[in-house]
């Protein structure tokens, strides 16, 4: 019972330890005690890199993970924090990110502490080790409630927003583009 990351083989529904701990509590793919997952909530894929990125809402992370290894066998599954609060700088603090998407070399994150009184979108910079702004938070336009996921359309964000039973349109929110 590690929280860890499984990889589900198509063809037969078979699930192995992708990254993480496996039952016995050894480490599968390399990260150290520093990269342990808390309780990772979202996944998603940097077809750029060939990575994937977790967001840890205990561990206040996100951590990219190499599925890959030289040999197609066995996935290397090793751990890289790439935004948390001691990576990178910023002016504000990523504390419970339950949702991410990326697009190019950011990563825009639903982030669900109080400090952001009912939620808040964060964008970290992948390009210069995580550094990390805010793209919207209460008080610009509709508050959120209750923010539970995000994606990227037609020059805008989608906030899906359970507290509210609806979709928050982030107008301007240029998935590319830097919000400060």
């Amino acid at each position: 019972p590690y929280p860890s990351i499984l990889k589900v083989y198509p063809g037969s529904g078979d699930r192995s330890i992708l990254s993480g701990y496996d039952e016995a509590g050894f480490e599968v793919g390399s990260g150290g005690v520093s990269s342990f997952f808390g309780q990772p909530v979202d996944i998603d894929f940097d077809p750029l890199s060939g990575d994937l990125f977790v967001a840890d809402v205990f561990g206040s992370s996100i951590y990219s993970i190499d599925p890959f290894d030289p040999s197609p066998e066995a996935p290397s599954g090793d751990r890289i924090l790439r935004v948390h609060n001691s990576v990178g700088t910023g002016n504000v603090g990523l504390q419970e990110p339950v949702a991410l998407a990326l697009f190019e070399d950011k990563v825009t994150i639903v982030d669900v502490d109080g400090s952001h009184d009912n939620g808040a979108v964060l964008v970290g910079d992948l390009s210069s080790n995580g550094d990390r702004s805010l793209l919207s938070a209460d008080g610009q336009g509709q508050d959120f409630s209750d923010p539970v996921d995000l994606v990227a359309a037609m020059d805008n964000w989608y906030v899906a927003d359970s507290g509210l039973q609806a979709i928050i349109e982030i107008q301007g929110g240029d998935p590319g583009q830097d919000p400060n």
